[in-house]
């Protein structure tokens, strides 16, 4: 049979075999997981990398001005004017916290900066560890 307003043929299609389906639940996660999913929210890791790897040149040419500008000073208006550029950086990124239009992560952990650092001595002592354990070699672990 055909239906003559759009000349669609009329066709029995066999259903049996289609079971319902349900999505299931996703799995609970953990609260870091939670955590870090909020976090890729925000921003993904390739741009937090990206971020991050910004405010780390930008450190380390500050501090290298730093200490060249420091290793050249003959008085204390020589260190002024080394410390200057850096010292205009870190007052705005102050002025920034301490105003509120800037809070820094780790400033929401709990444990706040001691917490920080206690990550990352622990990051730095295993990655150190495994450096060491993949120096090794075979004659080593024999013994």
């Amino acid at each position: 049979m055909q239906d003559s307003s759009n000349n669609i043929p009329d066709v029995a299609v066999e259903t049996s075999f289609v079971q319902p389906f349900e999505i299931p639940p996703p799995p609970a996660l953990s609260e870091r997981e939670r955590l870090r999913t909020a976090i890729n929210f925000v921003a993904d890791p390739g741009s937090r990398e990206g971020v991050m790897a910004d405010v780390l040149a930008l450190t380390m040419m500050g501090l290298a001005q730093l200490a060249v500008q420091l290793a050249k000073a003959q008085n204390v208006s020589d260190i002024a004017r080394a410390a200057a550029p850096l010292a205009q950086l870190a007052g705005e990124l102050v002025a920034k916290v301490e105003g509120g239009a800037l809070k820094l992560p780790y400033m929401s952990k709990p444990g706040g900066a001691g917490a920080v650092l206690e990550d990352m001595v622990k990051l730095a002592n295993g990655v150190s560890a495994a450096l060491a354990a993949a120096r090794k070699s075979p004659s080593d672990t024999a013994a």
